[in-house]
């Protein structure tokens, strides 16, 4: 946190949540005649009860606090305007409800139980998931050139970098291709195998992406390029056939146990069914605990649910 010159900061208290529900208490961190001076007295006139909250919003923005002098607020507990213009209600009663009595009003039993690297579910279960497999195999023998098609955010980085050091480590011709936000946008377009078609490349795998990209995939096709989806998002009626697989957990006729995983952990789950066919239990085993932080992180990016498969995520 930056401070004005001069004004350095002596400690921080946020006080009386407890003791009042409805005031909060700041106490000031600075010398009190400057910063009262500077930032709180106002042609001479004292603050206003109902002005507090603005001035406090103003001190939290230029990063100040003051010392020796209390800001009471006494209203903006019971009910704020959220940024979009929602009301936010806060109940008094609420202060005193535990943790763990809220963490068991939103959470069954099985949910909350203890898990380990073994509960994850057989990434078999996806629909999919032996087809993708079976042509990763081949690209793998025939030594073609392999590119992950990932995403701009933090799930679709963290799922490009599952993949990508996999089959570095397992000794793929592979690159990958990540779409500038503001000048490509969501999703493969035909331009991108218009660029990678003259590569040689033979084989794209999506992650965080894909799923509706009807006339890319074609395109691609019909260009020499095979695609395998893996994905997270809604399904729309109309898929891409022409894919060689479609890993989605929200596939209508996937019967796969968890719907609720991160590109980053969909991605995950192909990493372990193509590392299984090429490395023996014990590394294998050691490399799914190595790379299973970088899918912790595409999930918690993403604000997926913690529980299921993404609680075993994020734990390990």
């Amino acid at each position: 946190m930056v401070y004005p010159t001069g004004l350095e900061p002596v400690t921080s208290t946020f006080a009386g949540l407890r003791s009042n529900p409805t005031e909060l208490r700041v106490h000031i961190l600075f010398d009190a005649s400057v910063v009262y001076k500077k930032y709180v007295k106002v042609k001479k006139k004292p603050i206003k009860k109902e002005s507090s909250f603005f001035l406090l919003k103003n001190l939290l923005k230029k990063n100040i606090f003051t010392h020796n002098r209390t800001i009471k607020i006494t209203h903006i507990m019971k009910q704020l305007q959220s940024i979009r213009g929602n009301t936010i209600i806060y109940s008094p009663e609420s202060i005193d409800v535990s943790i763990e009595q809220i963490i068991s009003e939103r959470f069954s039993e099985e949910e909350l139980r203890e898990t380990t690297l073994a509960d994850l579910h057989d990434p078999y279960l996806f629909c999919g998931m032996k087809e993708a497999v079976t042509r990763i195999k081949q690209a793998k023998e025939n030594n073609e050139r392999v590119i992950i098609f990932g995403d701009y955010d933090v799930d679709g980085v963290t799922s490009t970098s599952i993949l990508m050091h996999l089959f570095k480590k397992l000794d793929f011709q592979v690159s990958y291709r990540v779409p500038h936000r503001v000048h490509d946008g969501y999703g493969m377009k035909t331009k991108f195998i218009d660029e990678l078609a003259p590569l040689g490349v033979t084989l794209i795998i999506t992650v965080d992406c894909g799923t509706r990209d009807v006339e890319v995939v074609k395109y691609a096709k019909e260009h020499g390029i095979d695609v395998i989806i893996t994905d997270h998002h809604a399904v729309p009626e109309v898929i891409p056939e022409e894919a060689i697989a479609i890993i989605n957990p929200k596939r209508k006729d996937c019967h796969y146990p968890f719907k609720d995983l991160s590109g980053a952990g969909v991605a995950y789950k192909l990493m372990m069914a193509v590392a299984k066919e090429y490395m023996e239990e014990t590394a294998y085993q050691r490399y799914l605990q190595e790379s299973i932080d970088i899918a912790a992180i595409g999930t918690v990016a993403d604000c997926m649910i913690l529980t299921g498969e993404n609680r075993i995520i994020v734990r390990e």
